[in-house]
């Protein structure tokens, strides 16, 4: 596979008063043993109560074989040990994609 990046685009909203304005978003690419395959961590932009984002993840030039998973999460970079922000449900993190990545003889993949 000829290396490239996974655009992702998100959007987040909520009470820029409640956070820091030193949280980051960690995008983390999963093997189906959870072991990482690529990472992007960049910072939450707080102007408004509703941010969007996007953002273009490197990918390392080949990916294993197998299902992939695609995470988001916060975490307070200000912070001593920078903590995760827990979703509403109480996670560290959300599932963005599940996928597996396939050869593509035209494309050079």
């Amino acid at each position: 596979m000829v290396s490239g990046r996974l655009v992702v685009h998100m959007e987040w909203s909520g009470d820029p008063t409640a956070l820091t304005g030193g949280e980051e978003i960690r995008l983390r690419l999963l093997d189906e043993t959870g072991s990482l395959v690529a990472r992007w961590d960049t910072e939450l932009p707080l102007e408004s109560s509703q941010v969007l984002k996007s953002v273009a993840m490197p990918m390392p030039p080949t990916l294993p074989e197998g299902p992939l998973r695609l995470t988001v999460g916060l975490y307070d970079a200000s912070l001593n040990g920078a903590p995760r922000i827990a979703t509403k449900a109480g996670e560290d993190s959300l599932l963005l994609v599940y996928f597996q990545a396939e050869g593509c003889d035209v494309c050079g993949r």
